[in-house]
């Protein structure tokens, strides 16, 4: 059935055949495993509180001693190694924020680059895209809706020498299970997103909760609002001519696969500061009877007991080696599985500081090889997104530059982050190119941390260097003066 005979239906049919999820995990059960607080140590039921069987002084009619069974609170110790794992993978897929490369070979298509350009930098692009990484990664889906807004003076604001009084430009919004979405992409026989859906509900200052249903395809918008239990439907024209949804989703969360060696390592931890209460004081052995104990500020402390008895410290010499082997190898393959580098700052210092530009593309090469499989989802939808605003722009905002659309191609371009030793790569191009100069002045006042702004060091330099020419002038024409 074609999205057409979807929509020719009546509205709650098609509501059912539009609510088509993708085979991922449920984001509530991301939720819980990504949240520390809500992680399985914490649920009673997993790992209950203790029973202890205690003396309670008073004796039976026989003369025994009576005991009562009470609850003892356990250690509960949530590591989230889940939220580090989606933070090292942001960081190294988008630590350096994504470029776009342009095939414009006039005018024009410079033009449709520069609007391009324009549209993700007033969308503020490089912290929205680790946002959407995050998300992507944490819940396993999201999406990104473009829509227009008017600014009539946006575009002649913004681009220099641009006589563009067009009123709309594009904006973006994230849209994920976390914001209350649910997300309905509708693929047809050949794998090509048809439709999209969203679901959501919207809340009136007075407390009342509405659902929506919308539904957008290349041709229209439609809008379902619920009210009185009945659909209220609105159709527009998609005045985009695309759907303006780009849609990412994974089988996965990024900590999937190590999900169970987590809880395993919580469980461990809980246990070992449980053992740590218990053990980690010194006791003492009594055999026979005490008859006085020394107060805890005495000095020369004495234990006085009746003749024949005996009292001495039971030692905890140190956790079992297993214990520790166990520790390090959960820690490890918890690393090692997502492909996640152990940067922590006592691991660096291990590693010292001087390493090769070799060393570190080494090190680092795992964490590099998981961004260029990451390029393959964020790189498809990212392209997708410069296709759809290159569209918007050139047949919509500005239709002088409807031919240059599909004459121009933009892509994107990832460099995936990795530590850098600049003063190696320094020399590197001094004994490639000897004698010659590596940068311009300019240039390396830019590059120069102690400098705010680069053009106006240059002045300063250029002034520095015009009174010092001055100087040497005047000491020249001294020297030569016959007087």
């Amino acid at each position: 059935m074609t999205i057409d005979d979807i929509l020719q239906l009546p509205v709650q049919d098609q509501i059912k055949l539009l609510q088509v999820r993708p085979d991922i995990p449920d984001y509530t059960e991301l939720e819980k495993q990504y949240d520390p607080s809500q992680h399985d140590i914490f649920d009673i039921i997993a790992r209950p509180s203790k029973s202890v069987r205690r003396g309670t002084g008073a004796v039976d009619s026989y003369g025994n001693e009576i005991y009562e069974t009470t609850t003892e609170g356990v250690n509960r110790i949530a590591i989230p190694f889940q939220r580090l794992i989606v933070e090292r993978a942001v960081g190294f897929l988008l630590g350096n924020p994504v470029r776009v490369k342009s095939s414009a070979e006039n005018a024009a298509q410079e033009q449709l680059t520069s609007m391009i350009e324009r549209t993700l930098e007033d969308n503020k692009s490089k912290y929205f895209d680790r946002k959407l990484a995050r998300t992507v990664m944490s819940q396993c889906e999201a999406a990104e809706l473009w829509y227009l807004v008017e600014d009539p003076s946006f575009w002649g604001r913004t681009l220099k020498g641009s006589q563009l009084s067009h009123r709309y430009k594009l904006r973006v919004k994230l849209l994920s299970p976390s914001s209350g979405d649910t997300l309905y992409p509708y693929f047809d026989t050949t794998g090509d997103m048809v439709a999209f859906s969203r679901s959501y509900s919207v809340t009136s200052a007075e407390g009342k909760a509405t659902e929506h249903f919308d539904t957008w395809t290349d041709i229209r918008v439609i809008s379902r609002e619920q009210v009185n239990g009945e659909w209220v439907v609105t159709q527009t024209p998609n005045v985009m001519g695309k759907i303006p949804v780009i849609y990412y989703s994974q089988e996965e969360a990024e900590w999937g696969v190590v999900q169970s060696l987590i809880e395993r390592f919580e469980t461990k931890q809980s246990n070992f500061a449980d053992t740590n209460d218990y053990f980690g004081s010194p006791m003492v052995k009594v055999t026979g009877e005490v008859v006085s104990l020394p107060g805890k500020t005495t000095s020369g402390k004495v234990i006085q007991l009746t003749q024949g008895s005996d009292a001495s410290y039971m030692s905890w010499n140190s956790a079992p080696e297993s214990e520790k082997l166990e520790f390090e190898l959960l820690e490890k393959m918890i690393y090692a599985m997502t492909q996640t580098p152990n940067i922590s700052f006592e691991q660096m210092q291990a590693i010292g500081g001087d390493m090769s530009g070799f060393a570190i593309k080494l090190m680092f090469s795992d964490a590099h090889m998981k961004a260029e499989n990451k390029i393959e989802l964020f790189g498809e939808m990212f392209q997708r997104r410069l296709n759809l605003i290159q569209h918007v722009c050139g047949t919509l905002i500005n239709v002088a530059l409807e031919k240059e659309v599909s004459m121009m191609v933009a892509e994107p371009v990832f460099t995936p982050y990795l530590p850098k030793n600049t003063r190696e790569e320094m020399e590197i191009l001094s004994i490639a190119r000897p004698g010659k100069a590596l940068l311009s002045s300019q240039t390396a006042a830019e590059q120069n941390p102690l400098v705010e702004s680069a053009p106006v060091e240059m002045e300063r330099m250029q002034a520095d260097a015009d009174a010092e020419a001055e100087q040497m002038t005047r000491e020249l024409t001294g020297s030569f003066n016959p007087s």
